[in-house]
């Protein structure tokens, strides 16, 4: 069997234009790549200097910076003042907010000790949330101008302090009675919204007093119709 003849002279030229080939390619894609980096440099838009960019460039004008104005918004505290005054919660003092709204009254655990728990839970659902939260409840002591009264409190977390006791309605209602008996001015709280059965009730009051108030004029005008009438048989009778 017959062996296949090769140049050599042929394979070493083949050889050397695919090495030439190779390093070409390798030329071209180095000098793409830094003429991409050159591209990306970045430059001063006003001077085109590559030291700064163009707000910081030292052609522009700069301008004195000056306060202007200020605005300025009321905390929130300010608007709750008129319902808070200052008490003792367990002997400490703190702001307490009478809170209409609420049907029981809040505390922070900052201010409650573990003896005060009650070992009771109650379900509080805020106006604005769907769901409703489990929160242990302790036995605080109140005592303000509002009176003294010994009562239960939803306790909440300490990232949930508010920085005042929220007094809530059956509390509320317990120092009201506590003033009442004790012949103390009762503290009315202004309620700037007025519901309808607040206004139905209001107009149920209204009648009612307006109609004991014709009553009582019917029955002064019976008594003086009464009184001339009986005046004439009176003297009748004196004179026989």
């Amino acid at each position: 069997m017959k062996k296949k003849w090769t140049n050599p002279t042929v394979s070493s030229r083949n050889n050397a234009s695919m090495n030439n080939l190779v390093n070409t390619r390798e030329h071209k894609n180095r000098n793409n790549h830094q003429d991409f980096e050159k591209r990306r440099r970045h430059q001063c838009f006003e001077c085109g200097s590559y030291d700064h960019f163009r707000p910081q460039c030292p052609k522009l004008k700069k301008y004195n910076s000056e306060t202007i104005n200020r605005v300025r918004s009321n905390s929130e505290n300010a608007s709750l003042d008129p319902y808070t005054i200052r008490g003792k919660i367990n002997g400490i003092e703190m702001p307490i907010l009478r809170d209409r709204g609420a049907s029981i009254d809040i505390i922070c655990e900052k201010f409650i000790t573990p003896n005060m728990f009650t070992g009771e839970n109650v379900w509080v659902q805020h106006i604005l949330d769907e769901h409703m939260t489990c929160l242990p409840l302790a036995e605080v002591e109140i005592d303000c101008d509002w009176g003294h009264a010994i009562t239960k409190a939803a306790v909440v977390r300490k990232q949930l302090d508010q920085g005042r006791y929220s007094l809530g309605n059956q509390t509320i209602e317990l120092l009201e009675s506590d003033l009442g008996n004790n012949s103390l001015p009762k503290r009315e709280m202004v309620n700037a919204i007025q519901t309808r059965s607040q206004r139905k009730k209001e107009a149920e009051q209204k009648s009612t007093s307006e109609a004991n108030e014709n009553d009582e004029m019917k029955l002064e005008e019976n008594l003086t119709e009464d009184i001339e009438n009986l005046l004439p048989s009176l003297t009748e009778k004196r004179t026989q």
